[in-house]
């Protein structure tokens, strides 16, 4: 899955957490109010009773029910306790992703920037070479440049690394390594 995917999954997950602690809330905000209703009626039941205008068995059942919407709410809050931890789980994890990310998308961006600087430093030492090769050229104008060439190849064996001085149409075998050797016009004048 891309990062972006992920990240919308675990933000889903954040929303859901939030939302259902806030449902917790708002069903514990309904409980109280019945359970205040409810007491409220047993204290109004109880006083009846205690005036002979209500049976007395009606008090232990309303008493019941005040029991009853007790025990849901604390039911109630070990689950919005639970969406709570959770939800604080849920942001945490969407902090860490967010942090690996932000490392993953910075040890990339120093990756890059070192092949960048490394191809631009290949690039000034090939256009050094070039410089020098076009000066040796210059210097060599009107010689045989034939002669200013050497062509080697480097190949492995078993008996360790060979350095074999080749012509320029000679074939390569896989493995071979081709060196040419530009020799200073200088050279030419040593040899002649």
């Amino acid at each position: 899955q891309s990062t972006e995917t992920r990240r919308r999954f675990l933000m889903d997950a954040v929303a859901a957490a939030e939302n259902r602690s806030k449902l917790l809330t708002e069903r514990e905000a309904v409980l109280q109010t019945i359970l205040a209703r409810t007491s409220a009626e047993a204290t109004r039941l109880s006083d009846l009773a205690d005036r002979g205008l209500v049976a007395q068995s009606e008090v232990p059942e309303k008493l019941l029910d005040v029991s009853r919407v007790e025990s849901e709410i604390l039911q109630l809050r070990e689950q919005l306790s639970a969406a709570e931890v959770q939800y604080a789980d849920l942001q945490g994890t969407l902090v860490r992703f967010d942090t690996d990310v932000e490392k993953e998308l910075l040890t990339q961006k120093q990756s890059n920037l070192s092949d960048i600087n490394r191809a631009m430093s290949q690039r000034a030492s090939l256009e050094d070479r070039m410089r020098l090769l076009q000066q040796w050229m210059n210097a060599a104008s009107g010689l045989e440049t034939d002669l200013l060439l050497e062509y080697q190849v480097r190949r492995r064996s078993d008996e360790g690394t060979q350095n074999i001085v080749v012509d320029p149409f000679d074939e390569l075998f896989p493995g071979d390594v081709l060196v040419i050797l530009v020799k200073p016009p200088e050279a030419l004048d040593q040899q002649g």
